[in-house]
């Protein structure tokens, strides 16, 4: 890991390099003194796509000798930020965008939606070539992880605009986990199974009969007529309001990092290893253009994120904490 984090700071250094020499020097500006922290943001982020578009910004910070805004919490599951975020120690998260309207609930408001940062990740993959669209799921049997989570809710809501009822029209199994279920489908012991990234992408780097039948981010679209946002950015009210521009400085380099790491795969893929966001460069770099990694600013994302919480409400209000987000948990410039 050491080598492949030293070989992103070397890269790193080229492009700045290279930047800077034809670079026509601005001439100066008396710098605004803009509030900042004594100490560095904690910034909490999760292993898979959602943390994916950050890494050069994590990067980039590793990098600095001194002066580190941003500090960052890889964790492999959300339970594990959730607590430091209600305590305030974490300032701004990648989050699950249900998760999100759960915590402004919980919270009674402090938690703030700032951006979208991952659209629908979830791929149906099939060995055989059967199913090419959402009616072709009647009268089949299909896996998936996750019982009682988004990824259902959303398989089922699809289902349902198509009129197929579970156990009516189709089955599912949900006995095996991502790991345990990309494992099958490599090994050919199933013909159906909904994975998301990066481990659709791993079965089929494994087993190359296996094929994409349906994107379920492109369905939740034509079906809908929105986006489907499955991961986003959020940020303690209070430390938006006492560190506005710090804030802004976070956004602008989570932008210009989600560019890059869409820009450049493979060695996006070496710094998410290294990063420890997934253990495998490769299946990063191959996975990075099927993840939906986006940057929408929750203005412009609004939208989607409101149809996205009814269908979720009317499915299982506990899913975003009973109750649907207020206008303020959307982040105004």
């Amino acid at each position: 890991m050491r080598k492949q984090l030293l070989k992103y700071l070397f890269l790193s250094a080229l492009v700045l390099g290279l930047s800077a020499c034809t670079r026509q020097a601005a001439p100066e500006q008396a710098p605004e003194q803009a509030k900042t922290p004594e100490a560095p943001v904690q910034v909490g982020t999760l292993k898979g796509p959602t943390g994916m578009g950050m890494a050069k910004l994590m990067g980039d910070e590793m990098a600095k000798e001194e002066g580190k805004t941003f500090e960052f919490q890889v964790a492999g599951a959300p339970d594990e930020l959730v607590g430091k975020i209600v305590t305030g120690e974490i300032k701004i998260a990648a989050l699950p965008t249900n998760l999100a309207a759960s915590l402004y609930n919980k919270t009674e408001g402090q938690i703030q939606l700032v951006a979208v940062n991952t659209l629908g990740v979830l791929h149906l993959l099939e060995k055989g070539d059967t199913v090419h669209s959402l009616a072709d799921i009647a009268g089949k049997h299909l896996h998936y992880s996750g019982q009682g989570s988004v990824p259902e809710y959303v398989l089922q809501h699809l289902l349902e605009l198509e009129g197929l009822g579970v156990e009516k029209d189709y089955t599912v199994d949900f006995s095996l986990q991502h790991e345990e279920l990309a494992a099958a489908m490599a090994a050919g012991e199933m013909d159906l199974a909904m994975l998301p990234q990066p481990h659709a992408t791993t079965a089929l780097m494994k087993n190359p009969e296996l094929r994409v039948a349906l994107d379920m981010n492109q369905a939740w679209e034509e079906a809908t007529g929105t986006k489907l946002p499955m991961g986003c950015i959020v940020v303690d009210k209070a430390f938006s309001q006492e560190y506005p521009a710090v804030l802004e400085q976070f956004l602008q380099d989570y932008e210009a990092s989600t560019d890059w790491v869409l820009a450049n795969p493979e060695e996006a893929g070496i710094l998410i290893e290294a990063l420890d966001i997934l253990g495998s460069a490769a299946v990063a770099a191959a996975a990075i253009p099927q993840s939906s990694i986006v940057y929408l600013d929750a203005g412009e994302a609004r939208e989607d994120l409101e149809a996205f919480y009814r269908v979720l409400m009317d499915i299982q209000p506990k899913s975003i904490g009973g109750a649907l987000p207020g206008d303020d948990f959307y982040h105004a410039d």
